[in-house]
């Protein structure tokens, strides 16, 4: 399995049918050591489209119910954990013991575990948070994008143990040229909703039809398209339809793709995106586009448009929503070139 005494690199992920996870998952196949064979672990069966993208991209997915197929196999690997909001209070205790069973079992063959952009949760659960513990501390260090997943990896495996990168889609690569080129025409409103009932998360909030208004007075020609990073009939799907429904917005197209580059192309030509997701909001900063971030609580998309100083709309903050459409709208091409820069030196942190 070695190929010119690299060991093998298993790839502990996130939700694959979540395109925003399959992002992260190509860039670390992008940058997989020279010589390195690439093994990406799965729970649940995935969608033909993003096996094929993960195969494309030089990935073997491997069952890691069959555990002892599964240990075996990594205990001949280096493993890699992240990037994206991995450590969570919602994973299944099966999945936790046997990602905890691999690294050890890499550890105890002489491999190394290193982590990537972690987002880290609120982990109130006593088992989970054992078995969270247990895994991190296997790692070298504890790499995280954001200030509330320092302190969230902090009550888990101290300060000392954590460091604060970026979320690894600002790691320069193929996502970023094909999220930014070629040049397109601007000439769609694009949504892209986010539900989380164990977040509470939702983007059906009073302001959503005021922002809906506002931006459509300033781009009456423009299409209306909602973009579902996870096209699953109940997430992202059932939040577009039940914003669709809920305005009577006849004229909105679905987009629910299981592939990255068609997604990709809808923000190539967004004029204005509206979102409370985090990688719609990656996804739009790389395609340059006009932002405004709906802000449902989340620490995470508060983070990154304070950051990038985008317009944010909550009962919290005082901006009218005519005000924060017309700011986001007025965003000047080529303006957050230093930040994502900025960003960029952060994110590729992870890959030391």
């Amino acid at each position: 399995m070695r190929n010119n005494g690299v060991r093998p690199h298993l790839f502990y992920c996130g939700d694959l049918c979540n395109l925003g996870d399959l992002a992260l998952l190509l860039q670390n196949l992008e940058h997989l050591p020279a010589g390195a064979t690439a093994y990406v672990r799965r729970w649940a069966p995935l969608p033909p489209e993003v096996e094929r993208q993960v195969v494309a991209a030089g990935g073997t997915l491997v069952d890691s119910r069959n555990l002892v197929a599964f240990v075996a196999l990594a205990s001949r690997c280096d493993i890699v954990i992240g990037g994206g909001q991995l450590v969570r209070g919602n994973v299944s205790l099966p999945s936790l013991v046997a990602q905890y069973a691999g690294a050890r079992a890499a550890r105890w063959r002489g491999g190394v575990v290193t982590t990537r952009g972690l987002g880290v949760g609120t982990i109130s659960d006593r088992n989970r948070r054992l078995l969270w513990k247990a895994l991190l501390r296997l790692a070298t260090d504890v790499r995280v994008r954001d200030a509330q997943s320092v302190k969230n990896a902090a009550a888990l495996v101290g300060r000392n143990r954590v460091v604060q990168t970026a979320d690894a889609a600002f790691i320069p690569g193929r996502l970023h040229e094909r999220a930014s080129g070629p040049a397109a025409v601007r000439d769609r409103i694009l949504i892209a909703p986010c539900i989380d009932g164990s977040e509470g998360r939702s983007m059906a909030t009073p302001v959503f039809a005021q922002i809906l208004e506002a931006a459509r007075e300033r781009r009456p020609d423009d299409a209306l398209v909602f973009a579902c990073h996870d096209p699953r009939p109940g997430m992202d799907v059932a939040a577009a339809h039940s914003l669709i429904d809920g305005l009577a917005l006849s004229d909105a197209r679905l987009q629910a793709t299981y592939e990255l580059d068609v997604l990709l192309d809808e923000y190539r030509h967004a004029s204005l995106v509206v979102t409370n997701r985090l990688h719609a909001i990656i996804f739009a900063l790389l395609s340059d586009c006009a932002i405004l971030v709906i802000d449902d609580g989340t620490a995470k998309t508060r983070f990154i448009a304070t950051r990038f100083d985008l317009p944010l709309v909550s009962q919290a903050i005082p901006e009218s929503v005519e005000y924060a459409t017309a700011r986001a709208l007025d965003h000047v091409p080529g303006s957050r070139r230093r930040a994502l820069g900025a960003m960029a030196t952060a994110a590729r942190a992870n890959l030391a």
